[in-house]
């Protein structure tokens, strides 16, 4: 009886075994950019595969180069805002991100249309953190002609900058696929400034080895199908 519970046991644990071996993780580094609807839609092909695991790491606090988070942290694919030229990796744009000016509903000052001198006299959020690529929305505000802006707070979380703007008077400047999710829910209205504001391009960037990989390859298919990204940028 005892070797019959034994046999069962080692079974059980080669059968547990079996199964963790099969599991594949996929590791995705990128942005705070999870509402984008063609990021979505990229996350949901990944959770169609029924042996895979997805893991997704936010790059608001990482300073390391995307070669070197695809070649030291193992990453499948990185989302960046910025273009990468090694030929090692493939880049190729994944999205376009427009950038819109918003305060909360009901600012006692300022209203749906203002002038650059209403500005002058408002403070700001700021959405910074030590990642060079989303430094680039800094330039945001030097591209809308608000570099001389009283900045009042400074955060990496999106989801704080929105938050703050919702609790006060502040304005900033988001990504408009993100006010659109959370304008009702914050009572958040877009201000029209008459001022040119800058849109970024997300990047998809890949190791050019991974396609001898079947399943990566296959992944990257389904991508293409999809039309998240297109033949001619590979």
């Amino acid at each position: 009886l005892h070797l019959e519970e034994n046999l069962n046991n080692i079974e059980q644990t080669i059968n547990i075994m079996g199964k963790t071996d099969l599991k594949k993780r996929f590791i995705v580094y990128g942005p705070q950019f999870h509402a984008l609807p063609k990021l979505t839609n990229f996350m949901n092909i990944l959770l169609d595969e029924p042996n895979l695991e997805v893991v997704y790491h936010d790059t608001a606090a990482e300073t390391d180069e995307i070669e070197e988070i695809m070649n030291y942290r193992k990453a499948d694919v990185v989302f960046t805002m910025e273009q990468c030229h090694n030929r090692a990796l493939v880049s190729v744009p994944f999205c376009e991100c427009p950038v819109v000016l918003i305060c909360r509903k009901d600012h006692p000052r300022l209203g749906d249309t203002v002038t650059p001198e209403d500005l002058e006299k408002e403070r700001f959020t700021l959405f910074q953190t030590r990642e060079h690529q989303i430094k680039e929305f800094q330039k945001a505000y030097n591209t809308a002609h608000l570099a001389k802006r009283d900045i009042a707070f400074t955060s990496s979380s999106l989801m704080t900058i929105f938050n703050i703007i919702h609790q006060s008077d502040l304005v900033g400047l988001v990504p408009g696929f993100i006010y659109e999710l959370l304008k009702d829910t914050l009572q958040l209205k877009e201000i029209s400034a008459q001022l040119p504001l800058p849109t970024f391009t997300l990047y998809m960037v890949y190791s050019r080895a991974s396609m001898s990989a079947p399943f990566f390859s296959d992944i990257i298919r389904k991508v293409k199908n999809n039309n998240l990204i297109h033949e001619i940028d590979i």
